[in-house]
């Protein structure tokens, strides 16, 4: 997939982990968030950002929700990585925090991926 392209932003390198396995699978590369300006965005059919979960806030989350506008069209994804386990009752509410303000979302949420 030449028209994806991944941005990851991580602390601990979980995501960077993540965004890179994506990239591998998909044949695209994993742009560091501090180069997301190298990621051609108006060229590409599908965006995936990737991004750890800290106190209820996922980094890049912010920028990705800027960008809307310009990715009218496009598939876009924010895969949130954290150290929450999927049967944790407040995991629901808080993506619902994080992209309730998303028109047009979906959100799912998946239990542990541990890669290819």
């Amino acid at each position: 997939m030449r028209d994806t392209q991944i941005i990851y932003c991580s602390k601990t390198g979980f995501s960077k982990r993540y965004a890179q396995w994506l990239a591998e699978t998909l044949g695209c590369r994993a742009i560091p968030y501090r180069e997301r300006g190298t990621a051609d965005l108006e060229g590409c059919g599908t965006v995936i950002l990737t991004g750890s979960l800290w106190a209820g806030k996922m980094l890049g989350l912010d920028w990705l929700k800027k960008q809307l506008p310009r990715l009218a069209g496009k598939r876009v994804a924010a895969l949130a990585v954290g150290a929450s386990p999927e049967e944790n009752p407040n995991l629901p509410g808080t993506m619902e925090a994080l992209f309730g303000s998303v028109p047009g979302r979906t959100i799912r949420i998946w239990g542990r991926w541990t890669g290819p």
